[in-house]
């Protein structure tokens, strides 16, 4: 794993688009933080609100048969956006936006990253 690698991804990105507020990238079944442009106790909180929001997100999945898990997750708080994108084998990475009118490149822009650190890991 290109831990160094991956977080001067996440700090390119950051610094090259001025709606995120930052990225993370980490494992959700063990909590390791891979790489974040956060800090730590923000890191580790929103974490652990991701493992209760992907509790949640079984169930739901469980209750309309989907054929698979969950790959991506949107939401929206007060215009602000955060997402998860499923790299591989447990590894996520979080992005969260600024307060904005429509910031529409996000997810896109999540799916590319999650596909460049996927690489890397």
């Amino acid at each position: 794993m290109k831990k160094e690698e991956i977080k001067s991804l996440l700090e390119e990105a950051v610094k090259n688009d001025q709606d995120l507020n930052g990225l993370m990238v980490y494992n959700l079944a063990t909590g390791e933080v891979v790489a974040s442009t956060f800090s730590e106790d923000y890191s580790k909180k929103t974490i652990e609100i991701s493992k209760i929001f992907q509790g949640t997100e079984k169930e739901a999945v469980t209750i309309v048969e989907s054929a698979g898990g969950t790959n991506w997750v949107m939401k929206s708080l007060n215009r602000k956006v955060i997402y998860d994108v499923h790299i591989k084998e447990g590894f996520w990475i979080f992005g969260e936006t600024k307060i904005s009118e429509a910031p529409t490149a996000a997810l896109e822009d999540g799916l590319e990253l999650a596909l460049m650190v996927g690489r890397l890991l």
